[in-house]
């Protein structure tokens, strides 16, 4: 399991053009192929977790593998409890006011804590990417996403109609 490198390219002009348009928002939708795409160019991501009944958002950096799958470090917490007890949603995107254009990657799925053995590899895996955690503490803890859904949407600058 390979850690794919990230690109400092945040926007979405080498998406492949495989989007389909959704008539209701004018927004794309993406495939898959496009949402991990995007996932690898960035490191920092939402977890969205359930704690205590109720919703909860924590901000996290994080390193896209090979197979798609998401990993993150964490330490003991609100983050990890809630990550294990109940499915999370893991939401990036990227906005660019200037010219109206962005888009967003949701991805929904179930939070398993990697085995120390596994998760030492892995910690070193992380290391190596570009993955830097912004906050200060210990994070021993490895998890992994496992996708059960993965949805991306393309905002594209809307044409101005005169009435």
């Amino acid at each position: 399991m390979a850690i794919s490198e990230h690109s400092s390219d945040r926007g979405s002009a080498d998406l492949h053009r495989s989007s389909t348009p959704d008539l209701n928002t004018g927004l794309e939708i993406l495939d898959r192929e496009n949402c991990l795409a995007l996932l690898r160019g960035e490191t920092v991501g939402r977890l969205g977790v359930i704690a205590d009944g109720r919703p909860e958002i924590f901000p996290v950096n994080y390193a896209l593998d090979d197979a798609g799958e998401l990993l993150l470090r964490t330490g003991p917490g609100t983050k990890l409890s809630g990550a294990l007890h109940a499915p999370v949603v893991f939401e990036v995107d990227h906005l660019d006011p200037s010219s109206g254009t962005g888009w967003s990657v949701v991805v929904h799925g179930r939070a398993r804590l990697l085995p120390p053995t596994a998760g030492q590899d892995l910690v070193r895996r992380l290391s190596d990417a570009p993955v830097v955690p912004n906050g200060s503490g210990h994070r021993h803890h490895v998890l992994g996403l496992a996708t059960s859904e993965m949805t991306g949407r393309l905002v594209t600058p809307r044409r101005r109609t005169t009435c």
